[in-house]
C-alpha cells in the first residue's frame, strides 16, 4: 500500500508543474482579441501596448513582483486619443499574473481593483537580447 501511494504522489508531484517564466520577461508580443489586434513590446522596465487598428500607444512602468507576476502602472499615452479608460482608471495599477505557458504563446491573468480578472493569450513574436 505505501508503494501504491508513493507512486500516486509522484504522478500528481509531475502534474503540479511550475511555469518557467523567464522568456517572457522581455519581447514583443501579439494580442489577438475581438476588439482587435495589439502589439505588446516589454523590456526590463516598461511595456508600450499599441492598438494596431486606431494606432494609439501607451506606455506603463512594468515591476516583475514574483517569477510570473508583474503590476503595471503610471500609464502614459504617447500617441492617439484613448476614449475607453477614464482617467480615473487609466492611473491605477494592472496586476498581473501569467497563469500558462505552451509554446510561444502564455496566458495572462489581469484585474485593475475593483473589476473582474480578464485573460488573455500573448503570442511571441520576437524576443529582446
Amino acid at each position: 500500500m505505501t508503494k501504491f501511494l508513493l507512486v500516486i504522489a509522484s504522478i500528481c508531484s509531475l502534474a503540479i508543474a511550475t511555469i518557467d517564466c523567464r522568456d517572457l520577461k522581455e519581447g514583443t508580443f501579439k494580442l489577438e482579441s475581438p476588439e482587435g489586434s495589439y502589439t505588446i513590446i516589454r523590456s526590463k522596465n516598461k511595456q508600450v501596448e499599441q492598438v494596431d487598428r486606431t494606432g494609439l500607444r501607451s506606455e506603463f512602468k512594468l515591476r516583475w513582483t514574483s517569477d510570473c507576476s508583474y503590476i503595471l502602472f503610471d500609464r502614459k499615452v504617447l500617441q492617439g486619443v484613448d476614449n475607453i479608460i477614464s482617467d480615473e482608471n487609466a492611473k491605477d495599477t494592472l496586476f498581473c499574473k501569467i497563469v500558462n505557458v505552451s509554446g510561444k504563446k502564455h496566458t495572462v491573468s489581469c484585474y485593475i481593483k475593483g473589476y473582474e480578472p480578464l485573460e488573455a493569450t500573448l503570442e511571441r513574436v520576437k524576443e529582446i537580447r
